[in-house]
């Protein structure tokens, strides 16, 4: 099965995300091999040119697969958070109901647990900028959408991905190392 690199951006209307009452403005992905190169280009699905539904909808018709699986393996940074909305948003859109336990019964790969062991075991101060090129949190994204400066919301989301498929292709490429040491 093919691997993406998988992410959205949301729109949060409280101090914290709700999949509930919160929009998804952007999904991307982008297909990588399996030394995390990437393969073909970016593809950032936008709210701000149809509707969130639009993209839930164009995004489910494109990778799920008999209605209860990926047609491909999510490669992501704390993927949880987009399981979350993915399972909201497909259960309002496309009217398909998904448990968490049947997204996290799917194969996947999640960045978020490798950080958090290089942070120490702490889950606090483990994002992605911290490990990557990437040098802010997305917590600009709000500002950006109020003030509907979506070419910088663009910009961010290519920055994440150049520093998110570095971060990977660097965890491949010392994997091989770990496992001379790991297995006898």
């Amino acid at each position: 099965m093919a691997r993406y690199y998988l992410d959205i951006e949301t729109y949060s209307r409280g101090p914290r995300p709700n999949p509930l009452r919160d929009e998804i403005i952007t999904i991307q992905y982008q297909q990588i091999d399996p030394y995390g190169e990437p393969v073909g280009d970016l593809n950032i699905l936008k709210s701000w040119e149809s509707s969130e539904e639009q993209i839930v909808k164009n995004f489910y018709s494109r990778f799920m697969q008999n209605r209860r699986t990926w047609d491909f393996v999510p490669v992501g940074f704390n993927l949880n958070f987009e399981f979350d909305f993915f399972r909201f948003k497909f259960a309002k859109y496309v009217g398909t109901r998904m448990s968490e336990s049947e997204f996290h019964s799917m194969p996947y790969i999640d960045l978020k647990h490798f950080a958090v062991l290089l942070n120490g075991g702490e889950f606090k101060g483990s994002g992605l900028h911290r490990f990557s090129s990437k040098p802010c949190s997305g917590s600009v994204i709000k500002d950006y959408y109020e003030n509907k400066n979506y070419r910088a919301i663009e910009e961010y989301i290519k920055m994440e991905t150049v520093a998110f498929i570095d971060f990977y292709r660097k965890i491949i490429k010392n994997s091989d190392k770990w496992k001379k040491d790991l297995v006898p």
